[in-house]
């Protein structure tokens, strides 16, 4: 009997390998996952925004610096947790940051420690793409996760990968810094060069995703805030 049941199983697993794939296959386990990539940076850098504003109306003014996980946790939606481990590689990492830049500065390449006067407050969310959604030959997003930015973002907003202009051209940079957002379709937003170029702590931009990067590649959210506190 058991001789059976062992020939029977070995009969029904040679079928299996003859079944077609599903057509679907794609939508239902493929694109979710894509689509989680994104969603991630989103929902922590829509948290990010809360807090923010939350505590620029606190102290009178934006400050510049890093949010940690535990500033964002009351701003995400229920079940939605950040790695507050100080052991997480920071190449597994989202991290949100907040620039003060002067808007008068070339390339807006100065920094203020606060968003006083003329420094305009930057909000930035960025992490590395994981291997299994880059393009093996190039190391761009692959297809998958650019569907997942179209179905996630739709085709405004400021969500995209970071990519370096060389050379800069003026239609699609309009700070003449070197790296800008590639927000699908071939529409740019420009990153400034002090948040490329400076180095403003271990998580910051530059260390991340910047000039001294650790990530091949970086999903990136850039929101340019009102500098006056409401």
């Amino acid at each position: 009997m058991y001789i059976w049941v062992v020939l029977a199983t070995f009969i029904v697993a040679l079928a299996a390998f003859n079944l077609p794939i599903r057509p679907d296959m794609r939508n239902v386990y493929v694109s979710p996952q894509a689509e989680a990539v994104v969603t991630k940076l989103y929902l922590q850098h829509k948290a990010a925004e809360d807090f923010v504003a939350a505590d620029a109306q606190t102290r009178g003014t934006y400050v510049m610096g890093e949010l940690l996980p535990d500033d964002l946790s009351i701003y995400l939606p229920m079940g939605f947790e950040l790695s507050a481990d100080a052991d997480t590689p920071v190449t597994e990492q989202n991290i949100s940051f907040l620039y003060c830049l002067d808007k008068n500065s070339p390339n807006l390449a100065v920094s203020s420690p606060q968003c006083n006067g003329d420094y305009t407050p930057y909000l930035i969310s960025y992490g590395c793409i994981p291997e299994r959604w880059k393009n093996i030959h190039n190391g761009k997003p692959n297809n998958d996760l650019i569907e997942a930015l179209h179905n996630i973002m739709g085709y405004g907003g400021h969500v995209g990968y970071a990519e370096e202009l060389t050379p800069v051209p003026s239609e699609q940079n309009l700070l003449g810094s070197s790296m800008g957002i590639n927000i699908r379709d071939k529409m740019w937003l420009s990153i400034p060069q002090y948040i490329i170029s400076s180095n403003a702590g271990e998580h910051s931009f530059y260390n991340v995703c910047g000039d001294a990067k650790q990530c091949g590649t970086c999903l990136v959210y850039m929101t340019v805030l009102n500098a006056r506190v409401q």
